[in-house]
């Protein structure tokens, strides 16, 4: 038999030469990871925590930065927009107070719930050191209004960007286009890690908390808490996404459609790629409590989305129509081992299916009430 050539003496076999690229390209990759410390009134360049960098250093630093970027941040609220230039050098962006987000590129992190003296990350506490990140800007003469959107998150395919340990809040996007959708957060296209954080107090036409459109991205350990949209998604609204959601919270969120979360397809059923291929989130281990939809789907709302429900809860939650904890809508969900307890509606106290065909296993219902038709479910 004839040997490879690959191995014929004198030249290097296959392993080594990748061997002998991984150990050239190591010192690269270990180059471009860097660790920003940044804590309010911060001066510095983020190389330490006594060189802190402040609000406006955070705000230019994070424009510039890129893969394995990390900013950890210390206890206190961040602006994505200051109008006061003693601190720091002033910004040459013309873009208008309001349109001014914190941008995570590609994989870039954010790590809030320092005290400023951390050697390691695993050193902070994001429940004791509240790090907030705040749509509520001040203006040049002296208003205060919402940012459109606090953070902002688009395209992240091979490199997640990563938001761990913060509450995002006072986010407003009630303007048009892109400005009516995600007032905390407005993520398209995304890989992007969340964790740790809350959602609360935040503004939109379409995902009040956060907006989710295409990719795939991760949700846990996050409340979502006190968010309104004025037409679908109060603390979440997902379209064509496969969309993860595990153990967390939704409480006290308002809106059209989908107190809580809207799941939505916007895909073309007829094509090759269903819209159940589109859309399908999957909601492991969290709870519902006291969303309100003024039309359908207290909590949550599935039109054309084949979301997977497991290990859940939904209780207390209302609509003033129909489905007081669930509303779908020509889709399929797979819903097992959730509680529904007392939820109400006009319709569907707990839950309404139009032209669905909804599979629920090892489900209790219990409480429930509506004040037409379908105490339980429509």
């Amino acid at each position: 038999m004839k040997e490879s050539s690959a191995y014929l003496p004198g030249r290097p076999s296959l392993l080594a030469l990748l061997l002998a690229a991984s150990l050239l390209l190591a010192p690269a990759l270990e180059a471009w990871a860097y660790v920003y410390r940044v804590k309010p009134g911060g001066t510095g360049d983020g190389s330490s925590w006594e060189k802190a960098l402040g609000e406006r250093g955070l705000i230019e630093t994070l424009d510039k930065s890129g893969n394995g970027h990390e900013f950890w941040l210390a206890a206190g609220t961040y602006r994505p927009y200051v109008p006061d230039e003693s601190e720091g050098t002033a910004s040459d962006d013309e873009t208008p107070p309001r349109e001014r987000s914190f941008f995570l590129n590609p994989g870039v992190a954010m790590f809030g719930g320092f005290s400023g003296n951390e050697t390691a990350r695993s050193q902070r506490d994001w429940e004791r050191n509240t790090t907030v990140l705040s749509g509520l800007i001040d203006l040049p003469d002296s208003t205060t209004t919402r940012s459109y959107h606090v953070v902002v998150v688009s395209g992240d395919l091979g490199y997640p960007s990563t938001l761990d340990g913060f509450t995002i809040s006072g986010g407003g996007a009630v303007g048009d286009g892109e400005h009516a959708l995600g007032g905390g957060m407005r993520l398209t296209d995304g890989y992007t890690i969340i964790a740790n954080c809350t959602f609360q107090d935040n503004l939109a036409s379409r995902g009040g908390g956060l907006y989710v459109r295409g990719g795939a991205p991760l949700v846990r350990d996050t409340f979502f808490i006190e968010n309104e949209a004025s037409n679908q998604g109060g603390g979440l609204y997902n379209e064509d996404s496969r969309l993860s959601v595990t153990d967390c919270s939704f409480a006290d969120n308002r809106a059209r459609l989908g107190g809580a979360m809207m799941n939505y397809a916007a895909g073309d059923t007829e094509g090759v790629t269903s819209a159940a291929q589109i859309s399908t989130p999957s909601i492991k281990r969290s709870s519902f409590y006291g969303n309100v939809a003024l039309e359908a789907g207290g909590a949550v709302s599935n039109w054309r989305s084949a979301a997977m429900v497991t290990d859940s809860s939904f209780s207390s939650n209302r609509s003033f129509i129909e489905g007081g904890a669930m509303f779908n809508r020509e889709c399929s969900p797979q819903i097992s081992a959730c509680t529904f307890d007392s939820n109400r509606a006009e319709n569907g106290g707990a839950v309404t299916n139009w032209d669905s065909d909804p599979v629920m296993t090892n489900c209790t219902f219990f409480s429930n009430s509506a004040a037409a038709s379908g105490g339980a479910m429509l």
